[in-house]
């Protein structure tokens, strides 16, 4: 299920619904994997909503929800749905951010986006979580952002997810924590960087 975006025509979503059902079938035409051709879609989508001016979230909605529908065609299982889903969502909200944003704004939303894609897959919180600070990681290791800011970058978002689903205080501590790790561990893998100094982070 996908919640619509009001700001936006219908037809605008169809329109990238359609770019990234292009992608997809001509990635299948070259013998590409599922898994490759939902990368494709979401490539497309989010370089063609940049281009009409949409957010990173809207553009990472229509390419979880395509990845979504070609996996459930596929029979394939939830938690694949779930895993294809989030991975476009990533993909189409990185090249959906604007140019003129921050390194951190942009991670900022490329995991907020990512949390509300995991979100309407039916994931939980802390998978919503896990999911928005990979792709927080990932986006900061090609990104000029270090481990450190990413981290901080994937904890806030954490929290502030975490107050808004009215968990406790400490709660929301540890699951700023997990996301803190999971970020810059994935940041630090496309730099071959050591292990970061997480207290640090966090305190």
């Amino acid at each position: 299920c996908v919640v619509p975006i009001h700001s936006t025509s219908s037809q605008l979503f169809q329109k990238l619904a359609a770019v990234g059902a292009d992608a997809s079938s001509l990635a299948a035409k070259k013998g590409m994997s599922p898994e490759e051709q939902v990368k494709q879609a979401a490539l497309a989508i989010g370089r063609a909503a940049k281009a009409e001016g949409l957010s990173p979230q809207s553009a990472a909605q229509i390419a979880a929800a395509g990845a979504q529908e070609a996996a459930k065609k596929n029979q394939q299982s939830q938690e694949k749905q779930q895993q294809l889903a989030v991975m476009a969502a990533a993909l189409a909200a990185t090249e959906a951010t604007k140019d003129d944003s921050s390194p951190q704004e942009r991670a900022a939303e490329v995991g907020l986006a990512v949390a509300e894609s995991a979100s309407a897959a039916g994931m939980s919180l802390e998978e919503q979580m896990e999911a928005a600070a990979s792709a927080i990681g990932t986006y900061a290791s090609q990104a000029p952002l270090s481990p450190q800011e990413a981290a901080k970058v994937a904890a806030a978002g954490a929290q502030r997810a975490a107050h808004a689903d009215g968990k406790p205080a400490e709660e929301g501590s540890a699951l700023a924590a997990t996301a803190a790790g999971i970020a810059a561990a994935k940041a630090g893998k496309g730099r071959g960087a050591g292990g970061v100094q997480l207290a640090s982070i966090i305190a």
